[in-house]
């Protein structure tokens, strides 16, 4: 982890512990708190995938009193397509089954890294317009058949919408 990292980390474990309320209310969803408890209810099992530490997802979400199955922070050290893995492995010893899987990502380059993993070839990959990209990032995907673009009012529709 670079010094940047580790220093940006501190400083919010600081800004907490200071003042643990200002920091939650600072993180606000995109959509509305009833939106986001829909939206995790619909498929069968929701989890987050984040570049955030973990401990910092978890107290934003149980501030929302959201409820996920799993969040993996980037303390787990490993890629997105190996915490696709887990997933598909976990869900098919428990199951008998392999999972359909939604990533919904705001970084083209994770995703983009994802298509290389033949393995992965049946996880549908969207690139939040929301997020960290840009306008020529967004536009790049519009024409890719197999990354695509998620606009937060699909989002905000529910996974019937995504397609």
């Amino acid at each position: 982890m670079s010094l940047l990292q580790r220093t940006l980390d501190e400083v919010r474990r600081e800004w907490i512990a200071a003042d643990r309320h200002d920091w939650l209310e600072r993180n606000t969803p995109y959509c509305a708190l009833e939106e986001v408890h829909r939206l995790v209810a619909e498929p069968e099992r929701a989890g987050l995938d984040t570049t955030k530490e973990g401990e910092f997802a978890r107290q934003i979400l149980d501030h929302w009193g959201v409820r996920l199955a799993d969040i993996q922070g980037k303390e787990a050290g490993i890629h997105k397509g190996e915490n696709l893995r887990a997933l598909i492995a976990d869900s098919t010893a428990a199951h008998g089954w392999r999972p359909r899987l939604w990533c919904v990502e705001d970084r083209l380059d994770t995703l983009q890294h994802v298509t290389t993993h033949a393995d992965l070839a049946d996880v549908a990959l969207f690139l939040a317009a929301w997020g960290y990209n840009t306008l020529e990032m967004r536009a790049s995907v519009r024409s890719d058949g197999r990354i695509r673009l998620l606009e937060l009012d699909q989002f905000r529709g529910g996974l019937s919408t995504w397609c």
